[in-house]
This record gives C-alpha cells, sequence and structure tokens, in this order.
C-alpha cells in the first residue's frame, strides 16, 4: 500500500511538474505573443506618428497658401475699390466737361434769334444790300419840326 501509495504520488509528482512545464511554456509563449503584439503596436504607432508628421506639413503649408490667396483676395479687393472710385472720379468728371462743352456750344451757337444779341454783332454777318435808288433830294435831318 505503501509501494502503491508511492508510485501515486511519484505519479502525480511527473503530472505536476508536466502541468508546470507546460503553464511555464504558456507563460513564455504568452510573454512572447504580448512582446510580438506590441512591438506591432508600437510600428503602427510610429507610422500613425509619420502619417501625422506628413499631414501636419501638409496642413501648415494649405494654411500658407490659404493665407497668401487671402492676402492676394484682398488686395485685388483694395485695387478693384480704388478703381472703382477712380472711374466714378472720371464719370463725375466726364459729365461736368459733358455740361461744359453744352454750356459752350450753346453759347456759340446764341445768335441774334435765340438771345439778346444784336443781328448787327454777329460774327460773318451777311452784309445786307441797300435796294433803294438814290434821289436827288437831301436828306431829312432827323427831327422833325410841329406844326
Amino acid at each position: 500500500m505503501q509501494e502503491e501509495y508511492r508510485n501515486n504520488l511519484r505519479h502525480l509528482e511527473r503530472r505536476i511538474k508536466n502541468l508546470e512545464a507546460k503553464l511555464e511554456s504558456a507563460y513564455r509563449s504568452n510573454i512572447k505573443m504580448r512582446k510580438n503584439w506590441m512591438d506591432v503596436f508600437e510600428d503602427l504607432e510610429k507610422e500613425m506618428k509619420k502619417t501625422e508628421k506628413i499631414f501636419q506639413r501638409h496642413i501648415k503649408q494649405l494654411c500658407r497658401k490659404l493665407l497668401k490667396a487671402e492676402q492676394e483676395r484682398d488686395e485685388a479687393r483694395d485695387k478693384i475699390k480704388e478703381q472703382r472710385l477712380e472711374i466714378y472720379d472720371l464719370k463725375t468728371k466726364l459729365e461736368e466737361e459733358q455740361g461744359k462743352k453744352q454750356q459752350l456750344l450753346a453759347q456759340i451757337n446764341r445768335d441774334y434769334e435765340n438771345s439778346s444779341i444784336p443781328s448787327s454783332k454777329k460774327e460773318n454777318r451777311k452784309k445786307i444790300a441797300n435796294s433803294r435808288e438814290k434821289t436827288d433830294k437831301k436828306e431829312a435831318s432827323g427831327i422833325m419840326v410841329e406844326a
């Protein structure tokens, strides 16, 4: 009975040793697998950071381009505003000059028919022909005496 007990005890001790060895192996395998997974995650994290840096650089470039485009747009708006003001000034001056032109043309075209200027003051006037025949009578002195 003691012999059988010792055999059972040895058998159980061997079985415990085998199970402990398997447990140790599983534990090492688990550690190795965890290490591999951590390596994979670290690699993925490095790639992600690398990609993030690339995107950050790209975002900065786009921001610079955006700022430059906004500045150019603002400059163009200012230029357009200046041109509109200049056009407005030029149109105003043109209207004034056209008014002056009309006034001067009206002054030039005035004659004895549409103004108070006598026909004798008209430039390039046509000489009125005297169609009267001369007589031997003396001219009347302009004063008439009443009788």
